[in-house]
């Protein structure tokens, strides 16, 4: 079995960053690194979601990847075309998902705990993250 540790976890995309508040943070406690990944790339899509610009930056590049491919998605059967679009979308998030897991000490009290919860993500990685 995995090991268990405590995680910060901070998601944005790579459209911008993370600026304009266009990110998440939280902190799970006793996952596996693996745990924290996938929260982290839930997270990251999320915020992709949430944001029409990303959504429409998203549309943007999905008309280029048809035009580089030569392919008239809008034409296309409607099988055919939901399977491209997923296809589409799919290697598009992938490639503007972004997330960084911070392990966090292993020994945090419960006064710790209540601390987090009043923090920033920055604040959480300065005072609480494990150093390597």
């Amino acid at each position: 079995m995995k090991p268990l540790h405590n995680y910060l976890i901070y998601a944005n995309e790579q459209h911008y960053y993370g600026l304009h508040g266009m990110y998440d943070f939280c902190v799970e406690y006793q996952i596996t690194e693996d745990e924290a990944n996938e929260y982290g790339k839930d997270m990251s899509i999320g915020v992709m979601e949430s944001y029409s610009c990303i959504m429409d930056a998203m549309e943007d590049e999905v008309e280029d990847l048809a035009r580089e491919e030569g392919i008239a998605y809008e034409n296309l059967p409607n099988q055919e075309y939901e399977d491209w679009m997923t296809n589409a979308l799919t290697e598009i998030q992938n490639e503007n998902t972004s997330w960084t897991c911070y392990r966090l000490r292993d020994d945090l009290s419960k006064e710790d705990k209540d601390h987090i919860q009043q923090l920033d993500w920055e604040e959480i990685r300065d005072l609480y993250a494990i150093k390597d």
